[in-house]
């Protein structure tokens, strides 16, 4: 139990110095109640509508469709065979790298941290995340519930049903909220340790590819809907600028995003 905490502090470290920075912003006027009571409901309500609309939908039907084929020609078990190692000494890394407590505590630590340190990307990545993970941590839980698919180690259980992985989701949801917040740089490599996750799943006994890749598509849906909302409140500005031909003089308008 003292080497799992120590692995989900150390990832939650490692992060944060990976990501935060020191800028000069505008310090958030919003009051924790504020957000958490009346923006924070507004925010879920409307990146919910988007991650399940237009291309968003497309994407997350596109999953569902190949987890669907994987499940039902026998290629989910092969993999399964192939792959599955309870005993393998990374899964335990995956398991908490991706565990609920792990994520949920990275991205209530951003939060507090941009509050503390009054930096505007920190709280606005915090508040990403936060909302990024509770949308996943909902839609997965209402998927398991509904499939309710026995585990390739056995459990049989609603609540923890093989489909989909929990914490791929999460996990995919977290990097995708960095990605968009931060670039590929940092990105890249949390959708590395994202994947290794899944992988780790499959190799642990708990979930099949087909578990693994619905939550990986659904966990960068929602991460990237959720981190766009705010990246866009950032970034999207409107302009009217002058202009001239030599003969003709008139306005532009510039929309940048």
């Amino acid at each position: 139990m003292k080497r799992r905490v120590y692995i989900a502090f150390s990832l939650m470290l490692f992060l944060h110095a990976t990501c935060v920075k020191a800028e000069d912003s505008e310090v958030s006027k919003e009051s924790l109640s504020d957000y958490f009571l009346k923006t924070l409901p507004k925010n879920l309500i409307t990146e919910t509508k988007r991650s399940f609309w237009g291309w968003n939908l497309v994407l997350i039907l596109a999953g569902a469709g190949t987890a669907l084929v994987l499940s039902q020609t026998d290629i989910d078990k092969k993999i399964q065979d192939a792959l599955g190692d309870p005993e393998n000494i990374f899964t335990e890394i995956g398991y908490i790298g991706g565990h609920g407590i792990t994520v949920s505590g990275i991205a209530a630590l951003t939060y507090t941290l941009g509050r503390l340190t009054g930096n505007e990307k920190t709280i606005t990545t915090g508040k990403a995340l936060i909302e990024a993970q509770i949308l996943t941590f909902s839609v997965t839980g209402i998927t398991k519930l509904s499939s309710g698919r026995k585990r390739p180690s056995g459990d049989k259980s609603r609540f923890s049903s093989s489909f989909p992985s929990g914490h791929a989701s999460a996990s995919f949801a977290l990097a995708s909220v960095i990605d968009v917040m931060y670039g590929h740089k940092i990105g890249i490599p949390l959708y590395a340790f994202a994947g290794f996750i899944g992988f780790s799943r499959i190799v642990d006994n708990e979930h099949f590819l087909s578990d693994v890749l619905f939550g990986a598509v659904l966990g960068t849906v929602i991460g990237r809907t959720a981190a766009g909302f705010y990246k866009k409140k950032q970034n999207i500005n409107i302009s009217l600028l002058p202009y001239t031909t030599g003969d003709n003089i008139g306005l532009s308008f510039a929309f940048m995003w």
